[in-house]
């Protein structure tokens, strides 16, 4: 994912709904490539991006954030992706994955 123009730091970049899945559904995730796709969600469980939330490649000084957002309504869960700082147009567009999922591949 590149930026197509410049964008402003705290700028919304992209709003992905989520599917939410509890913490024993995901035992049945981890046994499956999705496991690479999901975030840890705030009620506990696991959330997996749609649209192209989970596109975001990993950096540990990653140009965008991500906040769980359900706008009070639990129907509406959802991924908001914010710029960090300002990103040049043609930069790739990441998001830090976290140290556990770093160290559990192998790159910390």
């Amino acid at each position: 994912m590149f930026a197509t123009r410049k964008i402003q730091a705290d700028e919304v970049v992209h709003v992905a709904p989520v599917l939410l899945f509890s913490d024993e559904e995901y035992e049945s995730l981890a046994e499956t490539l999705l496991v690479d796709y999901v975030f840890e969600w705030h009620e506990g469980g696991v959330a997996l991006a749609l649209g192209v939330g989970g596109l975001f490649n990993h950096d540990p000084d990653a140009n965008l954030r991500y906040e769980l957002c359900d706008d009070g309504d639990p129907a509406k869960p959802a991924h908001v992706y914010v710029a960090e700082r300002t990103i040049k147009k043609g930069e790739e567009l990441c998001i830090n994955y976290g140290d556990d999922y770093a160290e559990w591949h192998g790159w910390l």
